[in-house]
């Protein structure tokens, strides 16, 4: 099922949100991109509504301030799959992927739009912060995301980049190129995707003013779910980015996990050592 609101002329991005029962933050992160001091004209907003509750066109269009706003209903497809069947429906030059729980500051679109002019046939990644400063889970989850992104986009380094979903962005024409997102994969899907762009000779650009506020909360239960979802995903990433699959799995020196250890400590963060 498919609902949408008026459409408008020639537009450069389009923001896709996948999004499962999640209502609230779905409208903080709507409410958040109707503040966007970015022309309405020339961006689209496509809600991919992944078999949750659905929340009506009208309500979320009030939250948008008369951005073009679409929402997509689709079966529990997963992310993923979700994320394809927004950019299926895009009109932008330009697709940007946002997570439902993340509240983009109003010059995003701006600091955005000037980094796909300097790189327009890159992928796009911008910097995400954690917004729940006093949630000791949400705040260790971030900084190990943070890690992750110093270390495998290390200049130089020669790793597999990777960004992450919640603030990724990429041409329409490249994007489709590849296929999108392997529909199959339900964590780790971002990983993949990158894969595949770096495989294919695809560029990747970091831009630490391209900022995300990400507003996740966990407890000690979902944060130990969360993470152990990502390891389960990297099983499914292995078997299909290796010859030998999962036997081909390369652990990562020790200065990985040394660096993962002091990293809180370099960034002068206040619960350095427990995050550690």
């Amino acid at each position: 099922m498919t609902q949408r609101s008026a459409d408008h002329g020639r537009i450069t991005f389009s923001v896709v949100i996948a999004t499962f029962d999640r209502p609230e933050q779905l409208s903080r992160c709507i409410r958040a991109i109707g503040a966007l001091k970015y022309p309405r004209d020339q961006f689209e907003v496509i809600v991919v509504n992944d078999g949750g509750s659905t929340q009506a066109l009208g309500d979320l269009q009030a939250l948008a301030g008369g951005v073009d706003l679409q929402v997509i209903s689709t079966g529990n497809l997963g992310p993923g799959a979700a994320r394809n069947t927004g950019a299926a429906a895009a009109k932008g030059e330009f697709i940007a992927f946002v997570d439902d729980d993340c509240i983009p500051p109003a010059d995003w679109l701006s600091n955005l739009s000037a980094a796909v002019s300097r790189s327009p046939d890159a992928m796009i990644g911008g910097r995400t912060v954690n917004s729940l400063k006093r949630n000791l889970f949400s705040q260790a989850s971030q900084t190990l995301v943070e890690y992750v992104y110093s270390y495998y986009n290390e200049r130089g380094a020669y790793r597999t980049e990777f960004f992450a979903s919640n603030n990724m962005t990429l041409s329409a024409n490249a994007f489709h190129s590849i296929d999108g997102f392997d529909k199959a994969f339900r964590t780790a899907e971002d990983r993949e995707l990158c894969n595949r762009w770096r495989a294919g000779g695809g560029q990747f650009v970091y831009d630490a003013n391209v900022v995300m506020v990400h507003a996740h909360q966990l407890r000690t239960l979902s944060f130990l779910r969360q993470h152990f979802g990502y390891g389960r995903g990297a099983l499914p990433y292995w078997e299909k980015s290796t010859p030998a699959g999962v036997r081909g799995i390369r652990v990562e020196p020790l200065a990985f996990y040394a660096g993962m250890m002091i990293f809180p400590f370099r960034q002068h963060h206040p619960y350095a050592m427990i995050l550690s």
